[in-house]
């Protein structure tokens, strides 16, 4: 089970510090409970540079692994096997029970895509999940490798109230970074793309969030990944919308 030290570091580790374009998705049901998707397309950096990273990180885990030449991976990993005791040591253990992390990576298609999601009864789920996922690396008798950073660090992402979400502001990156961890970030996200689409039961009525746009019972929003790192786009704001 040490392949799962190295999915989960490529995963969270690369979230920002690779070429990648990301798609989020909220789906928000009637009654208030939903599902939520990250897909994190990783395909420009199936090259060289890539494998030679994957094959020393198993190394210096102490195993020797698939060769990655002609690689061909499609591993799915749910959060609730990571650590079983001491996930029922959490007081909601049930908010892990649906939670996944799906990697695709394959050379004969030039594709490297990392998917995780779960589902949740109630929005505030997802800031359970993000808060207490460290602590499934704690004592993990299979390698551990899991820490935060798979959203960011806030007490609360997202909110629902009747009819209204609302998406809570987020750190800046010059709050999280360093100058030099900066100028990185502008170098490999140059081109990358930032994209979230909520998923409503009926249709969305109005938006202060920037730039969005409303198609029938979704909403829409797409800006520049390094734009957003550094505070110059917002994703922040309520979405009204009608069951």
């Amino acid at each position: 089970m040490k392949r799962l030290t190295l999915l989960v570091m490529l995963s969270f580790g690369l979230l920002f510090t690779g070429c990648i374009d990301i798609v989020e998705e909220v789906f928000i049901n009637k009654d208030g409970s939903g599902k939520y998707l990250v897909t994190m397309d990783m395909s420009s950096l199936m090259g060289p540079e890539m494998k030679g990273m994957m094959q020393e990180m198993m190394q210096q885990e102490g195993e020797d692994g698939p060769s990655m030449e002609n690689i061909e991976l499609d591993s799915m990993i749910y959060f609730k096997d990571i650590n079983p005791e001491m996930l029922e040591e959490l007081e909601r253990p049930d908010v892990f029970k649906s939670a996944f992390m799906h990697m695709q990576m394959s050379d004969s298609k030039e594709m490297m895509v990392i998917e995780f999601g779960l589902d949740f009864k109630e929005i505030s789920d997802i800031d359970y999940f993000n808060k207490n996922l460290d602590k499934l690396g704690e004592g993990n008798p299979m390698g551990g490798g899991i820490d935060g950073g798979l959203l960011p660090k806030v007490d609360k992402l997202f909110s629902l109230n009747g009819k209204t979400l609302t998406r809570h502001p987020t750190p800046e990156g010059s709050e999280m970074f360093s100058d030099e961890e900066m100028e990185f970030a502008s170098m490999m996200f140059a081109t990358a793309t930032y994209k979230t689409v909520y998923h409503f039961p009926g249709k969305v009525k109005k938006t202060s969030i920037p730039g969005a746009k409303i198609q029938g019972n979704e909403l829409v929003v797409e800006e520049s990944m390094i734009n957003i790192i550094k505070g110059e786009a917002k994703l922040d704001g309520t979405i009204k919308f009608k069951n």
